[in-house]
């Protein structure tokens, strides 16, 4: 490509004031991040177009902004600061075990490490919708920081939920007690972001021991329902309609993560 043709650096908009601010050794604001074209290593049809890219992420992001992409969710599980390299196993298409081979290296120090993600997190912010939303999946490495960096970035008031994801895998520390959770967090980038909570996707059956104690009436149609009265307003719900889950996730172990 000639230098005529190369696309110029995306210009980041500036961050927002804030009452609170992480610091770190070589804090910077930075202004502007590439744009280079990105590998489209897969496509999937269907209704919902679904494509996965491979390459620098920070070149994936300003190409994104550069074409003026917007999203109304952005999930990211960046790593963790873990101090830790990576292999994956690689396996032919019958399942025999071919060898291993490097994946990913996690060894950045704290200052670098942090000035990174709040590079990422201003990018991955410009491309939310007003009525969008992120979730940062992390874990006790860096999860302290990555939440200061969020309230600092959105505001604290557009925090939404702290997600446990309880997996039961991990070590067995000896100076501490074992840690069995990620954490995932989750910043509204707008005051009126698009997330139903009331709906059916996010609900659970209730617990047998709560269907026999609690909803034994039944109307006419033969649902089970209980009733109950609040601020002398009664309410009634039906046992089929499920239970809302809750901020703390036990169901899905690590093996299927």
């Amino acid at each position: 490509m000639s230098s005529s043709d190369t696309i110029p650096d995306f210009a980041l908009p500036q961050p927002p004031s804030s009452e609170t601010s992480l610091s770190w050794i070589g804090k910077r604001i930075v202004s502007h991040i590439p744009v280079a074209d990105s590998a489209l290593c897969e496509q999937e049809p269907g209704q919902v177009q679904a494509q996965l890219f491979q390459g620098e992420v920070l070149n994936l992001l300003g190409e994104q902004l550069h074409q003026g992409r917007k999203y109304d969710l952005i999930y990211l599980d960046p790593p963790y600061l873990s101090g830790a390299s990576y292999r994956q196993t690689l396996r032919s298409r019958d399942g025999k075990r071919l060898g291993q081979q490097a994946a990913y290296g996690d060894r950045m120090s704290r200052p670098s490490y942090l000035q990174f993600m709040h590079t990422v997190l201003r990018a991955l912010q410009a491309l939310l919708r007003e009525r969008g939303s992120l979730m940062l999946h992390c874990d006790w490495h860096a999860g302290h920081q990555l939440r200061q960096l969020l309230e600092e970035l959105f505001g604290p008031e557009r925090f939404l939920n702290e997600l446990i994801w309880t997996k039961g895998a991990g070590g067995q520390p000896k100076g501490a007690l074992p840690r069995k959770h990620d954490s995932i967090f989750w910043f509204a980038n707008g005051a009126g972001h698009f997330s139903s909570f009331d709906s059916p996707l996010l609900r659970t059956p209730y617990d047998q021991s709560t269907l026999q104690t609690h909803y034994r009436r039944q109307d006419e149609a033969g649902r089970h329902y209980r009733e109950q009265v609040v601020n002398g307003k009664r309410y009634r719900s039906y046992a089929d309609q499920g239970k809302r889950i809750t901020d703390v996730w036990t169901d899905i172990g690590a093996q299927h993560a």
